[in-house]
């Protein structure tokens, strides 16, 4: 992977208790996959940004259109993406796809699309919780699903971070926080 940067945000009051138990309950199912360490958790904002913008997402500019929104999240289940990933989706309670827009907007004003979500994925948050090495089974999917619901918290992002990496994983060695930006809650 090459090097670029993301916009990334805390899961801060995702419920440590009941992602350890899922974790715990996937590995026994298939031990052999990637499995997120909670504190390497996080809903990315924007992905894939090129380095040419380095300048500009580390500008006050950034905090002030992130600061304009109230952030918070309700998990609501689990769901696999391209079968590549095993994620908590949750519902933001603000206008997730206009802030993602207003951030592109700054960032690169030629609307160039190459931040994009596919699918719903713009209008909703999304937590990497495994990253398969192998195809999953039915049933590690269906326990993921069984097992994610709204008890899963109420999630409300105390930071954001720019990331520059070149790991989707946020591997050691392979990444560096650039700014981190307290947000209002």
């Amino acid at each position: 992977m090459p090097l670029l940067e993301t916009i990334n945000m805390s899961v801060d009051g995702l419920d440590f208790g009941k992602y350890e138990n899922l974790i715990s309950e996937l590995k026994v199912i298939a031990g052999n996959q990637y499995y997120y360490p909670f504190e390497k958790l996080h809903m990315t904002l924007l992905p894939y940004i090129k380095l040419e913008y380095s300048d500009k997402i580390i500008s006050a500019e950034i905090d002030d259109i992130l600061l304009k929104y109230k952030i918070s999240f309700e998990v609501i289940c689990a769901d696999f993406r391209n079968y590549s990933t095993l994620q908590i989706l949750a519902k933001p309670s603000f206008n997730l796809a206009q802030l993602r827009q207003e951030l592109r907007d700054f960032i690169n004003p030629k609307k160039e699309d190459w931040t994009l979500y596919t699918n719903n994925f713009e209008e909703i948050g999304h937590i990497n919780v495994m990253r398969y090495k192998e195809v999953p089974s039915i049933e590690l999917l269906r326990k993921g699903f069984e097992k994610v619901d709204k008890n899963f918290g109420v999630i409300i992002p105390q930071k954001v971070e720019i990331i520059k990496l070149s790991s989707r994983t946020l591997a050691p060695g392979k990444f560096a926080v650039e700014k981190t930006i307290k947000l209002n809650t």
